[in-house]
């Protein structure tokens, strides 16, 4: 690990795995303009995979300009989720309280007003699609489609992975969540 010059440990590793995650996700597709959702998600997935924990970093740029008018933007660490922390734990145990976030909101999510809940769910969404061989078979059909200059909308994620509608792929989602098959 090296400190940061702000005294933060931050460990190469993870973001090297996160970046090669990533990568990967976007020269499967043949694109380079994918949806933050895919590669973040992807990313995180990889180092869930080989850390057994994610690192999140998110750009607080409301406490950039609140408190550093004049120093460079810092990725900070989030808050919630830790990187030394279980990650499926937590988002099992924030699914339970309630605080879920909607499969439109972790489509739509943006680096720059990523919170750590949506890095969870961004995680988990990517996570659940490659959980089972038939979920990973149609999240391929997927990416064969993007392959083919189909944008990647909600629409046909839904329609690829056999869903009508958010709410019966929340459901399957958050229940796959609360499950042991989550770890």
């Amino acid at each position: 690990p090296e400190q940061s010059g702000g005294g933060r440990e931050k460990d190469r590793k993870e973001i090297l795995v996160h970046n090669l995650g990533t990568a990967l996700m976007k020269s499967r597709t043949h694109q380079a303009n994918l949806p933050f959702w895919m590669t973040a998600g992807m990313g995180y997935y990889a180092e869930h995979m080989v850390f057994d924990r994610c690192s999140i970093y998110y750009l607080d740029f409301e406490a950039y300009y609140r408190e550093n008018p004049d120093a460079k933007v810092d990725a900070r660490k989030g808050g919630t989720l830790g990187p030394q922390e279980s990650w499926p734990r937590i988002l099992r145990k924030l699914c339970k309280d309630d605080k879920r976030v909607s499969l439109e909101k972790t489509l739509d999510a943006q680096i720059i007003t990523l919170s750590p809940n949506e890095s969870g769910y961004i995680f988990a969404l990517n996570y659940f699609m490659v959980s089972t061989d038939e979920r990973r078979k149609k999240y391929q059909e997927f990416i064969t489609s993007i392959r083919g200059n189909v944008k990647p909308t909600k629409d046909l994620l839904l329609k690829t992975m056999g869903y009508g509608d958010d709410a019966s792929f929340e459901k399957d989602w958050y229940d796959w969540m609360m499950s042991s098959k989550f770890k």
